[in-house]
């Protein structure tokens, strides 16, 4: 198979929506469809969490306020003001 522009295109497409047509019952999305099927349904049995740690226990407790470097009697309102000389296409040596 060539690799063109229009394959990659098409591939990309299609791997984006397998998921909404696998659900549909596209012929060519099988093994998609028949995924979905043996997944239990619902969130019936799922013990669901506040948060996620790669390491080690969660810091923040469920239903936390405020993080730690936020500081909840900061000052509040003020006036923001903000400079822009031109916009991104002063990079562009093209135009």
């Amino acid at each position: 198979m060539r690799l063109t522009r229009r394959s990659v295109v098409r591939t990309g497409v299609l791997t984006a929506l397998s998921p909404v047509l696998g659900g549909v019952g596209v012929p060519f999305l099988g093994s998609a469809a028949r995924a979905q099927e043996s997944a239990p349904a619902g969130n019936a049995g799922r013990d669901w969490k506040h948060g996620l740690s790669l390491f080690g226990q969660l810091k923040y407790p469920p239903g936390f306020k405020h993080f730690d470097y936020v500081n909840p009697r900061a000052p509040k309102g003020g006036a923001v003001r903000m400079v822009a000389f031109g916009t991104f296409d002063n990079f562009n040596e093209v135009v």
